[in-house]
């Protein structure tokens, strides 16, 4: 029997070897966060923001945004990509470099531990050191955000951050290995940097946004689905009647209405960038959230995540011969 497991192995090396980069690596992720500032790919999102000042142009005709939003997505993930994936194939040992790159993917997780501290600044009515930390992570404007307003916008983005980076990136290293991994998460960081809801980058952003929603098709649809099973059967009723629509496809609308179903509170509503008000649907089932509801969330996030990695494990273990 030992002779068997030991030709398991050696027959099934690069599938074990690639199962175990990404174990360990959500493993670390999940327990060890790099602070916000300090990550990489948010320093790329900074870059992508001073690079835009420079070639987008609202004032231009949409064609020509279009143009110059595509070009830029091209020179920007072009150079970077090539030069890492050179360098790890020049490395003697790969897998190590691999499973950085994974784990640096997977840091906008700490979205879960920092939201809990953002509740903490509520509850002590520290309103304007909440906008600041929220700031970090989303592109609308937090200096004029109300209480409820930072409540609302923290759980959507938790809410968005697991769904992106962290079941998207799940799904990336399954079906393209790590060369995909660092391909999507460089692209949504772009995504990131020009929000298509922020009238500043219509047209700009029109490739790049639609590419990410036919690709985050699928982690979009798993990610709601697990939601619904927490709400019970009226949250798996409301999944499997939208699950489908158009308008939900690659987006976390749905999964924003299950959270407030499942919570009995509202999400949704007008959103500021740059001074302008973007209308946005609302998810009424309850009063407007409270501090409170954004560590429900984190708790409720957190779980789902060590379920996945659960998961994983659980396939690794039984199910050695479906290769990644």
């Amino acid at each position: 029997m030992q002779d068997a497991l030991v030709n398991l192995i050696e027959q099934n090396l690069a599938y074990y070897q690639q199962a175990a980069i990404l174990f360990v690596a959500l493993i670390i992720a999940h327990f060890i966060q790099l602070p916000r500032l300090q990550q990489p790919l948010f320093l790329f999102g900074k870059l992508a923001k001073q690079f835009a000042t420079h070639v987008n142009h609202p004032q231009r005709a949409l064609s020509q945004r279009k143009i110059a939003g595509c070009l830029s997505v091209i020179l920007l993930i072009l150079p970077f990509a090539l030069l890492i994936y050179f360098f790890i194939s020049l490395a003697h040992y790969p897998w190590f470099f691999e499973f950085l790159i994974i784990y640096l993917c997977l840091q906008d997780t700490r979205i879960v531990s920092d939201s809990t501290k953002i509740a903490q600044l509520c509850h002590q009515q520290k309103k304007d050191l909440a906008r600041q930390k929220l700031a970090h992570w989303t592109e609308r404007d937090t200096r004029s955000l109300s209480l409820i307003g930072i409540n609302k916008a923290c759980i959507e983005t938790s809410i968005s951050s697991a769904q992106y980076n962290f079941i998207s990136v799940i799904f990336a290293f399954i079906i393209g290995g790590v060369p995909l991994v660092l391909t999507y998460k460089m692209l949504h960081q772009l995504d990131e940097a020009w929000p298509i809801n922020n009238p500043k980058f219509q047209g700009f952003n029109y490739f790049l946004y639609h590419i990410l929603r036919v690709f985050n098709f699928i982690p979009s649809i798993i990610f709601s689905g697990m939601m619904a099973v927490t709400c019970g059967w009226k949250g798996l009723k409301i999944w499997l009647q939208q699950a489908l629509i158009p308008q939900h496809i690659g987006q976390p609308q749905l999964t924003f209405a299950l959270v407030a179903t499942k919570l009995n509170i509202e999400l949704g509503g007008p959103q500021l960038f740059n001074g302008i008000r973007v209308n946005q649907a609302k998810y009424c089932s309850g009063p407007a959230p409270t501090p409170q509801h954004i560590i429900d969330v984190a708790k409720l996030l957190s779980k789902i995540e060590l379920f996945i990695i659960a998961a994983l494990l659980t396939r690794i273990v039984f199910f050695p011969l479906s290769k990644f």
